[in-house]
């Protein structure tokens, strides 16, 4: 899986945020914030990859359990899924 291309993700100051390149992100008022985790699994998302490399990367930046990984990607995905952003 893999992030549209019409989104670009920047920091502003302390900020993650979304950006539509055309007229994407509609529902959320053209701009998305995203936490650091949200900003580290949208960075690698940017790239085609499987939601096990999503667990594991998430595994290895923030040594955290798989369980909790797994929750993390799987809530993450299904809000990105909800918003047609994957």
């Amino acid at each position: 899986m893999k992030i549209r291309e019409d989104l670009v993700l920047r920091k502003v100051g302390d900020t993650w945020a979304v950006f539509p390149i055309a007229d994407g992100l509609k529902e959320y008022g053209n701009i998305m914030k995203l936490n650091e985790t949200g900003a580290f699994l949208w960075q690698l998302l940017c790239n085609e990859i499987s939601k096990e490399e999503l667990v594991y990367a998430l595994i290895k930046e923030y040594e955290i359990d798989k369980k909790t990984a797994e929750d993390t990607v799987e809530q993450y995905l299904v809000k990105l899924h909800e918003h047609g952003i994957v």
